[in-house]
């Protein structure tokens, strides 16, 4: 075991979720509370803009690594960024028809079931609206479906029985594809 100076172990008063040093990096939970009632949506674009940025820096050049220990981490947050979206628009489009939410549509991570109850709700709502513009936003949501059918692909090499996530998926992936769909 390597000694306290080559490994920066934790020392027995480490606060991980306490007040930081550098106020531009402190956060009030509190204050994002009441500012938004329904927080998923500033929740989802944070998902988004931290893996723009990865993916932009990696674009750049200005990471040294090579971009395959990205995918899991990147691919997730564009997931997860959509995931939320979904609901956000799902939850949105409800209220608005004076609707009913499927709760269990929305605690589920099963895009495409998502994608299915938000669709019918948004051509109810915006029923002008040509089809076209859903049909391009579900070949999407259908793509990340098929590649992370769970919300666990994404996340982990292998899946539970120890088989590993991803083997239908394309050998080479752009990153940056799915910044400019979402």
């Amino acid at each position: 075991m390597t000694n306290q100076e080559d490994m920066p172990w934790p020392r027995k008063d480490a606060k991980v979720f306490a007040e930081g040093k550098n106020p531009l990096t402190n956060v009030d939970l509190q204050w994002l509370g009441t500012l938004f009632e329904d927080q998923d949506i500033l929740i989802a674009e944070g998902f988004k803009v931290v893996a723009d940025r990865a993916v932009e820096a990696l674009e750049r050049g200005d990471e040294a690594r090579h971009p395959d220990m990205y995918f899991f981490p990147v691919a997730y947050l564009y997931r997860h960024y959509l995931e939320l979206s979904l609901k956000c628009l799902y939850r949105d489009a409800c209220r608005f028809l004076n609707g009913e939410v499927d709760a269990e549509v929305i605690i589920k991570h099963n895009l495409h079931k998502l994608w299915n109850k938000t669709k019918d709700a948004l051509s109810k709502s915006f029923p002008q609206e040509p089809p076209s513009t859903l049909s391009n936003v579900e070949k999407v949501v259908l793509q990340f479906h098929r590649l992370d059918p769970d919300g666990q692909s994404l996340r982990y090499a292998k899946d539970t029985k120890g088989k590993p996530n991803l083997a239908d998926a394309p050998r080479l992936i752009g990153l940056g594809h799915a910044r400019f769909f979402l």
